[in-house]
C-alpha cells in the first residue's frame, strides 16, 4: 500500500509515503534498532538490541507477539515462502540462527561461538539458508530442520548478506576484500577475486544477471569502488534471494 517502514534509535516508524510523508505510527522497540524491518503478509517484523524479535500489526503497530532471542541484532532477517521468519543475532556467549513460525513459536535454533555482526540471511528455493559469520564462514543450513549442511571458510569475516542467482550460485565478499562465487554445494564456482581491502556491502543481482558490489580500495580514506560483474546468470532466484528480499530491497514477502 506504499507504507514506508524504517527504524531509528529505539523505534520503528510507519510512514505514509504519499502525498505528504505523514507518520502513520511508531513503536518503541526497547533497544537500539540496528537491524532492518521485514514485511510479512500480516505483520512487520523487527529485531532490536533489546534481544527481542517483534511482530507488529501493519495497521497500528500493535505488538502481536515478542520473542527473546538473545542480546543484540545488527543483521537482516528473511521471510520464507511459508511465512517463517529467519534471523541471526548475538547472545551473551556467541551467536544464534533461528527459524520462527508466524505465530511467534520457535521452529529451530542453532547457537555458535562465532557471531553475526551486520550479516543477514538469504533463502534458496531448494530449502537452504545461507548466512556468513565473524569467523569468515559462509554457512548453509536446512530451512526445515536447522541442520548444518556445509560451511565454506573465507579469508576474512563476513558482514554482509549473500545473493543467489537463478542457477543457485551464491555471491558474497569478505573483510579481506575477496569476492566469492559458490555453488549450492558449497564449492567454488569461480576463482576468488580480490576487489579491495574489504567488502562490507551486500551484492545485488539485477534482472539481466549483472552483479553489483562495493569494495573499499584501501584501509585509508581513499574512496572505494562500485563493481559491475558479468556472470552466466540471467537473474536472481525467486523468493528471498538477497538482502531484504530482492534487488529493489523491498523487504517484503512477495
Amino acid at each position: 500500500d506504499g507504507t514506508v517502514y524504517f527504524s531509528a534509535n529505539r523505534k520503528l516508524f510507519a510512514i505514509h509515503a504519499a502525498p505528504g510523508m505523514t507518520e502513520k505510527w511508531n513503536v518503541d522497540c526497547e533497544g537500539v534498532t540496528q537491524s532492518t524491518p521485514v514485511i510479512g503478509n500480516d505483520a512487520v517484523y523487527m529485531c532490536s538490541n533489546s534481544g527481542k524479535l517483534y511482530a507488529l500489526a501493519k495497521t497500528d503497530g500493535a505488538k502481536k507477539w515478542t520473542l527473546e532471542y538473545g542480546k543484540t541484532c545488527t543483521s537482516v532477517p528473511a521471510i520464507g515462502e511459508d511465512g517463517t521468519i529467519y534471523l541471526c543475532g548475538e547472545t551473551a556467549d556467541g551467536g544464534i540462527v533461528m527459524a520462527v513460525n508466524p505465530d511467534g513459536t520457535v521452529r529451530w535454533q542453532q547457537k555458535s561461538a562465532a557471531t553475526f555482526p551486520n550479516s543477514g540471511i538469504s533463502l534458496s528455493i531448494d530449502g537452504q539458508l545461507y548466512v556468513g559469520n565473524s569467523d569468515g564462514d559462509m554457512l548453509c543450513y536446512s530451512q526445515e530442520s536447522g541442520d548444518l549442511i556445509w560451511k565454506f571458510r573465507t579469508q576474512g569475516q563476513i558482514r554482509s548478506v549473500p545473493a543467489i542467482d537463478n542457477d543457485g550460485n551464491i555471491y558474497f565478499g569478505d573483510g579481506k576484500g575477496y569476492f566469492y562465487v559458490l555453488s549450492s554445494k558449497g564449492k567454488l564456482s569461480y576463482k576468488e577475486i580480490q576487489l579491495g581491502a574489504n567488502i562490507w556491502s551486500s551484492p545485488v543481482i539485477d534482472k539481466n544477471g549483472i552483479i553489483y558490489i562495493c569494495a573499499d580500495v584501501t584501509k585509508s580514506s581513499e574512496p572505494g569502488k562500485v563493481y559491475a560483474l558479468r556472470t552466466h546468470a540471467i537473474g536472481a532466484q525467486q523468493g528471498w534471494s538477497m538482502r531484504s528480499g530482492d534487488y529493489r530491497r523491498s523487504a517484503r514477502k512477495q
